[in-house]
This record gives C-alpha cells, structure tokens and sequence, in this order.
C-alpha cells in the first residue's frame, strides 16, 4: 500500500532561506491584528499575576512593612521624616534600611489616584503588575529594535508574559524591589542599543545620557538596583570583545560612548547615596575603578591596534585576536589576584546576597536552587534560552542585518555574533550566575531567558520555514506544524503559570485568621501598645494591626533579639521574667501563633539552638490514623512515612480508663512505650496528660480531639512540651495558663484566639 505522508522535506520552488514579510489580513503589518495579539498577551500577562489577589492584604510580610513606612509617609506629608518607621521596634525606633524608591513606587501614583478613591494598599497590590506588564512591553521593544522582527519581538513578550520565575516577582500583591528592577536594566539596555546605530552625535549622547541617568535610578529603587550597573559593566566586557575579535572599530568607539555612560551612572549613584536618596551601590569605588580602567584602556587600546597598519600581520587574523585576548585575560586575571584579590572575589559573587548567617539559612529565598526549582519557574525556556545563544550564534545573519560573520574552514562552519548579541549575553551570564547563589534571583534571569527562549523559536522556525511536506495531494509548510508545537507549548506553559498563580497562597502562613486576629490589636488596644512576637509576624502586626512590635522582618530584623527570643523565651521553661523586663523592655501583649509549630526548626536555628538541642525540640505531625476495637478496647494507629504510632486505651469496670502509647520508625524496627500521652480539646483548649508510669522514652503523643473524635496527632519530642512556646500555644486558655507560676514577677492572661493566633496581655506583678 502506498502511503499518503512522505518523508521528504523540500523547499517549494522558488523559496527564499530569509523571512519574507507578507501583507494582508494575517499579516503582522496589519495594525488592527497586531494591536489585537498585543492586547491578548498583555490581557495573559494581567490574569497569570491575580492569583495572590484573592488575598487580603500583601503576599509576604516584607511588604506589610512597607505598609506601615508608606502609610507613616502620607501622614507626614508624602515624606517619611527622619527616614524612620514609627511602629518599628521600641524603645527606639528602626530606620528605613530600603531604597527610599520603594516607597514613591507607590506614593506618587497614590499622590494622584488619591482623588479617584484609590487606597495606598489597592496601589501596592497591583504596582507589581504594572511593571510586570512594563517589562513584557520593554522585551518586544529591545529585540524588535535587534532584529526589525515583530514576530521576534511578540515572541520575547509572550515568554516573559508566561514566566512563572518573572509572575513570582510582579503578581499582584507583592511588593519588593526586585519587582520593579527588571524595567529599569531593559530600558537602560534600550537606550543604549539605540546609541549604537544612531547617527546623529546629539542623539547618540543624549540617548546615552538617559541610559546612565537609568543606571543611577536603579539604586533608589531597590538596594540590588546596581544590578543595572552590574550588567551594563559585564556589557562594556563583552562588547569589547565582540569589537576586538570581529575588529568592528566603530563598535568598540561607541563602547567608550557606552563606558562614559557607566561611569556616569555610578557617579549618579555615589551622589544618590551621599543625598540619602539611595542607601548603597554595591560595588565599591575600587573594585569599580579596576574593571572599568582595565575594559577602558584595553577597548581604547584595541582602536590603535586595529588601525595600525605594521600590526597588520600579527592581528590580522580572527583566530590571533582571540589568542591574543585569551593571554591577555590570563595576564590580567593573576595580576588582579595578586593585586587585589577582594575585587577578585567581589567579580566572582557580584557582591550578592547568599545565605551566610542562622537567619539565612532559614529564609527560603536565600537557598540554593535545584532543577525542580528553575523548571517551574521557567518551563520549557529553561532550554529554549541556551539554545537561542547557540542558534544565534550559527544562524544568526538570516534574522539580523546587524550581525557581523566569519568562517572557518572555507565557510564549513559560521559563527555570528554583534553587540546587541554581546549585551544580552551578558545579561543573562550576569543573572544566571545570581540565580545560582540563590532562588531569590529568577526574576531577575527571567527576563534574557525568556529573550534568549524568543530567539531559539524564531530562529528554528526561520530556518525550516523553506520546507514543507506532502499530506496526500496537500503541501504542508514545515513552519506551520512547529508553530502548532509553540502554539501547544505556551497553552501548557500558560495553564501552569496560571494554576500556579491561583493555587499559591500567601508567605510565613499569612491567612484571614492571623489578620483578623492583627486587626484585633488595632481595635482593642492602646495605640501606643507594643507587642512581643515572632519577626516575620511582627511586620504583619504593625502593618495590619498598626501597633509597634519589638521585632519585624525588615528594619528590626535584629539578630541579638531574634537569638534571645528564642533562647531566653520561647525555648525556656521558666516564665523568664528576666527577658520580658530587661530585654524585651516590658511588651505590652504577647501574638503567638499555631503556625509557628509548622517553622519549629526553623525557630530555632534563627535562635541560634544547634546540636542535640535542637532535635530535642522536634515537632513531627501524623497525617494519616485508623481507630479500632470494642466498647472497652480501642486501638488507634498513627503513621506519617516517618514514625508509626498506637495508641491503647482500656476502659476498666469501675468507669476509669488506662492510657499507653508506643513510637517507633516507620522503616520498621517495632515500636517501643512513650512516657506522656495529651488529649487536648481542640475548641475549648482544655487538656489533661496521661503519664505511663514503666520504663518508657521520654517523647509525647499530643491528640487534638472535637467532640469524641480524634482529629489530629502529634509526636513531641523530650523537651518541647516543658517550653514556654508549647505551653503558650497549647496549655493555655480563657481558665488557665501553664505559663503563669505564682512568685515568678509575670502572668499571661489570654485576651483573644482564633484558629491561628492567640494574643495575651502581658501583666507584670513587680
């Protein structure tokens, strides 16, 4: 049988390896069709960045503590007066450690939506999206401008629109720094892009000008702004390079065009930080002045070699040039190390933030990431981006007139490349190395990569579009079967980023319960109240409930109090009265929290509680039990893939009941008898404990029970349950408190609870 599908591809008659505008009703040259597609992908990039909106308040309690400063800033006139934060910490106030930016993101579009009935809170929750939005905009202008493709651009904008690393950073109701930063290093690339092929010198300055007045701004904006200047300096690098190997001189002297732009934009900077509108630049003067002298003299110093004529022979090839540059590099590199070996190691961790103290170890955004990780934050660009570089690099010249081409091997093999290649790449190398030291980062890669992801589809497609297959009597273009595959690829890629949007739910267990219970506070108390709590809460507590907590996760993230709380308090097992008067200086109420059961290790190791201490304190919940027996017998099983464990309960003739309870390892081993056994009324907070009076480990069973079901179980470890944090959360209610013990100068009486929070006036009897 002969079949209706060939294998053949070909290139119809007549068919040009180059894209071929077409005009007509699907054409993109079609206004009304493109501002459609347009509308479409910024409508996808819109409702991928709602799903936190569902939520009150903010995503993370950073950003209630921006709340506080921005609300404390419009009581004082649109100014935040001697840049410190009323409600932040006591007896003293804390300063805001933050770019001063991150407040006028929302006070200037507040300044003028006040008058329409917009609330500083609806401008914090949807600023992200704006620049989200902004950003998706930018990635079509840059590599439209690249290229001339729209097609290309519509690509970049759609990827960025879709990426789940960049929707983490601009959904709705987040609010960081790192939320806007990504706009700023776009447009300051722009600018500079469009230096290099102007013609006219006022506006090749003047766009210059704009570039390096973007790179100052930055750093109001968000303390990591010299991010921008980061990648504009690893851009100078490689441009250079591009400039030197392909002996493009007119590129390398728009270089210098681009270095006076970056020193400028540092200078700015500096002066921002001098005039208290920025708080740090990041990279020091010296580390600054080594690698902008060293790329300066080498890009002036490659025009003279390149122009002199006697040096013809010795730089005449590309492969010399390179070898020439790979001596010179390791020349450079031992003599910087000897040197200064601080601007070495400066160059290798770009001064960024990586995990280095008890609190980071702990902060999620500050871990390392794995693949499982950069997969769902970027999907199927993950590979697309590397791909797009080396696809540039062979291809390139089919899509972009402004590349230049060489070959080796009598044209076997083509390598492309031109500055604006040179200036993503560096982007993107700058990034990815930021996203290696820590998760914290994929926003900011999230932009090249998606860049990069738009080049290897267009490119791919651009290549295959000369052929086509035969279906039967039907001719079909290659092209349109994988724009089909593209096509299938963003609908998934859509559908998870949107999945995940609406599934996600707010950072450090942030729920109705715990805002209620913060709203409380503001109803109930003095406003000059202060309040005893956890650091991540007490961002909430002052932003939500507008009274001042000792600690928060900002400005009063104090390691000395952090470590105290936890070591002199939460983990003590006497009332520490000490701490509460000297340390603590009197709180007025004590915000704890069921969550905090969930982040116990975490707790601790903030509190600096190391070795067996710390797994004395272990907390590991049961999420699976069986009940079964007679009227006088019953038999309960508890299992949660780590430890199995029974609990036996005999009920005896004369109305009175023994109690046992064994643990052992779900790996097997069998199970051995615990001493204690908890039953807690999970409504009323009433409880009684059960002691096995043999020889047993020394490990509780807590059973949270509703009526005369057991509806939770939890295995304590030896020292938990004689702890002031377990005896605040779980042996303390309306009637009585565990914690309090006659003589001992301090008493909590329980004022409010709900399912989350329990807050206690604090009442000091010497």
């Amino acid at each position: 049988m002969e079949s209706n599908v060939t294998g053949e591809l070909k290139a119809p008659a007549g068919a040009s390896t180059a894209p071929a505008a077409k005009s007509g009703r699907f054409s993109l040259d079609n206004k009304m069709l493109f501002a459609i597609i347009i509308i479409a992908i910024l409508a996808m990039a819109i409702y991928v960045r709602m799903g936190l909106l569902q939520y009150q308040g903010l995503f993370e309690p950073d950003g209630f503590e921006y709340y506080t400063a921005i609300k404390q800033a419009i009581s004082q006139g649109f100014v935040l007066q001697n840049n410190t934060v009323n409600l932040s910490g006591y007896p003293w106030h804390n300063t805001f450690g933050e770019a001063p930016g991150l407040l006028y993101a929302t006070l200037i579009p507040y300044a003028i939506l006040q008058f329409v009935g917009i609330t500083p809170l609806e401008v914090m929750r949807y600023v992200a999206i704006f620049f989200g939005l902004a950003t998706a905009v930018l990635c079509y202008f840059v590599v439209k401008y690249l290229s001339n493709s729209k097609m290309l651009g519509l690509l970049a904008m759609i990827f960025i629109a879709l990426s789940s690393g960049n929707v983490a950073r601009t959904a709705g109701g987040v609010y960081r720094g790192d939320s806007f930063i990504g706009a700023f290093v776009l447009l300051a690339l722009l600018f500079t892009l469009m230096a290099f092929r102007e013609k006219r010198e006022s506006w090749k300055y003047g766009l210059m000008l704009g570039a390096a007045i973007i790179i100052g701004i930055s750093d109001i904006v968000w303390n990591g702004g010299s991010l921008t200047l980061a990648v504009y300096l690893g851009s100078t690098l490689l441009v250079f390079l591009y400039g030197f190997v392909f002996a493009d001189k007119s590129v390398l002297k728009n270089n210098i065009m681009m270095l006076g732009a970056l020193l400028l934009g540092y200078l700015l900077e500096n002066m921002f930080v001098m005039l208290h509108f920025a708080n740090t630049t990041n990279i020091t003067l010296t580390d600054f002045a080594i690698i902008f002298g060293a790329v300066l003299v080498a890009n002036v110093a490659s025009i003279r070699l390149l122009e002199a004529k006697e040096l013809q022979a010795v730089l005449g090839s590309m492969l010399k040039r390179i070898a020439a540059l790979c001596v010179l590099g390791a020349v450079l590199m031992i003599v910087l190390i000897i040197v200064s070996p601080s601007t070495f190691s400066s160059i290798l961790y770009l001064n960024g933030v990586v995990a280095n103290n008890n609190i980071g170890y702990t902060t999620q955004e500050l871990q390392k990431p794995d693949f499982d990780f950069l997969f769902a934050s970027f999907g199927f660009e993950l590979f697309l981006a590397p791909i797009g570089v080396i696809l540039y690099l062979l291809f390139a010249h089919k899509i972009d007139s402004n590349t230049s081409k060489t070959t080796f091997r009598n044209g076997a093999l083509g390598i492309n490349a031109s500055y604006g290649f040179a200036i993503l790449l560096a982007y993107l190398l700058i990034t990815s190395y930021l996203q290696s030291s820590a998760i914290r980062y994929n926003a900011l890669v999230s932009v090249p990569i998606a860049l990069f992801a738009a080049y290897a589809v267009y490119i791919t497609g651009t290549l295959i579009k000369p052929y086509a297959f035969n279906l039967g009597k039907t001719q079909i273009q290659l092209v349109y079967l994988f724009g089909g595959i593209v096509f299938v690829i963003l609908i998934y890629q859509g559908a998870f980023v949107a999945q995940e949007s609406f599934s996600s739910t707010q950072a450090d267990g942030i729920n109705p319960s715990f805002l209620q219970a913060a709203l409380w506070l503001s109803n109930n108390t003095a406003t000059n109240a202060t309040v005893l709590t956890l650091w991540p809460d007490g961002s909430v507590i002052e932003g939500w409930g507008n009274r001042t907590s000792f600690m928060d996760s900002t400005f009063g993230e104090n390691t000395t109090r952090i470590e105290q709380f936890s070591q002199d308090f939460l983990f003590n097992d006497t009332p520490a009265y000490g701490y509460l008067v000297n340390d603590a200086q009197r709180p007025d109420y004590l915000f704890t929290r069921s969550f905090w059961f969930a982040e116990l290790a975490g707790i601790a190791i903030e509190g600096n509680i190391t070795g067996s201490n710390l797994t004395s304190y272990g907390f590991s919940q049961f999420t699976a039990f069986n009940a079964s027996g007679t009227a006088t017998n019953q038999t309960y099983t508890f299992g949660n893939g780590q430890y199995d464990a029974e609990l036996l309960i005999k009920y005896l003739a004369n109305g009175n009941r023994t109690v046992s309870a064994y643990v052992g390892l779900a790996s097997g081993g069998g199970l051995a008898p615990i001493q204690h056994v908890m039953f807690e009324n999970s409504t009323s907070g009433a409880y009684s404990i059960a002691n096995y009076t043999g020889t047993a480990a020394n490990y509780t069973l807590l059973l949270l029970f509703s009526g005369q079901q057991i509806v939770g179980a939890v295995l304590l470890g030896p020292s938990l349950p004689g702890t002031n944090l377990f005896k605040l959360l779980m042996e303390c209610n309306y009637q009585q408190c565990a914690y309090n013990v006659p003589g001992s100068g301090v008493q909590m009486q329980l004022v409010y609870e709900n399912s989350d929070s329990k807050i206690f006036k604090i009442n000091y009897t010497n």
